[in-house]
């Protein structure tokens, strides 16, 4: 069960109380609360009420809001130098600018606040004023400390043991099986879980190992193999662009619904600021990452890099790419992108940890288990 309530500081009275099941979602009460709002009022919402679309509506009705941002939503200044037809009319894509947030966190220091005056939020573009801030390592230590450090926290609230969901979204990552299948395993271990279940598992826990292996996998690596496949998603080709190190080990994934030059652009991009700048960057002939690259050393990226284009050299990360896709060999195929990006995340972190890891242990010390169990324990 849960309960939800609105209460206003001014008066100190109860606005709204509900009880419902405690399967639905936080954002359907946000928008139902927009009714009590007047103009003028100042509404203050934790982030699993943030929603856009409510956030425009309050707008628009005069009141005004303080609630974080949520980690995919993008943030936008007005272009001052905007593009133009021949005719004289202004390109629409060019009115507004992409901000790179990571970049502006990574120059400010801890305790220091960055201020967006006129900053527009999503692809609304909402008129915000956006603050960057940047909290001491103390506080965060702190804050890991309060929270537990064993990884419980991950699972708080769960019906079912953190054992019982870490095998089950390992199963279905690690090996060629669907969710029917994993919940088939378990129930013949004695414990009953619906399929669908487990698919809320991979989804949920496959992005969360993904986030912190990637906070942990940040030494830097000479050699590095660039490369894009293809994944299907409701009937339709997606690009998974992925890099490896000389040795196989995986770098970085995302998932794109396009393969152009903006989706090369962004992801070479990014991996240069996680590692620093390699001695050997390998890729395809592909224009849109040929284009990227010599973007990016325009721009101060990539100056000692030597990239080789030479075929035959990138049939490393080509082989590699095998092992993730023959893990969906038995789904019933993805039906939505963000969903599919959540699970590949899964797949190939664990077979990262496979890699990573198996050539360092014998056969009958080396458990995949016991490093993801590490690896939740750590973070």
């Amino acid at each position: 069960i849960k309960i939800q309530l609105e209460y206003d500081l001014h008066s100190g009275k109860f606005l709204k109380f509900q009880m419902e099941p405690g399967k639905n979602n936080d954002i359907t009460f946000g928008t139902e609360c927009l009714d009590t709002l007047c103009p003028g009022d100042l509404c203050i919402r934790d982030l699993g009420y943030f929603s856009l679309k409510d956030l425009d509506q309050m707008d628009q009705r005069g009141a005004f809001y303080v609630s974080r941002l949520k980690l995919n939503n993008r943030v936008y200044v007005k272009n001052e130098s905007p593009e133009f037809f021949r005719d004289g009319t202004v390109k629409k894509q060019s009115l507004y600018v992409l901000l790179d947030l990571e970049d502006i966190m990574h120059q400010i220091k801890p305790g220091d606040t960055y201020e967006i005056r006129n900053a527009y939020v999503g692809q609304q573009k909402l008129p915000s004023r956006g603050f960057c801030c940047k909290v001491f390592y103390m506080k965060i230590h702190s804050r890991k400390q309060d929270l537990g450090e064993s990884g419980m926290r991950y699972f708080k609230g769960k019906q079912f043991k953190k054992d019982i969901i870490l095998v089950a979204a390992l199963y279905y990552c690690r090996f060629s099986l669907s969710y029917r299948d994993v919940s088939e395993i378990l129930k013949e271990r004695g414990i009953s879980v619906h399929p669908t279940t487990i698919m809320r598992w991979v989804h949920k826990y496959g992005n969360l190992i993904y986030q912190i292996w990637k906070v942990k996998n940040k030494s830097a690596r000479l050699s590095w193999h660039l490369n894009e496949t293809y994944i299907k998603v409701k009937g339709e080709w997606r690009y998974l662009y992925r890099a490896i190190d000389k040795d196989g080990h995986t770098l970085d994934i995302q998932l794109r619904k396009k393969r152009d030059h903006q989706a090369a652009y962004a992801f070479m991009k990014r991996l240069v600021k996680h590692f620093g700048e390699p001695t050997v960057l390998t890729t395809d002939k592909a224009p849109a990452l040929l284009c990227s690259f010599n973007k990016l050393r325009k721009q101060g990226f990539y100056q000692t890099t030597i990239h080789c284009t030479i075929k035959h050299l990138n049939n490393l990360i080509e082989q590699d790419h095998r092992h993730v896709k023959r893990r969906f060999a038995k789904s019933a195929g993805f039906q939505n992108l963000r969903h599919t990006s959540r699970t590949i995340k899964g797949t190939e972190t664990i077979h990262t940890l496979y890699k990573q890891r198996r050539s360092l242990q014998r056969d009958s010390a080396f458990s995949t288990y016991n490093e993801l169990q590490q690896l939740l324990a750590t973070s």
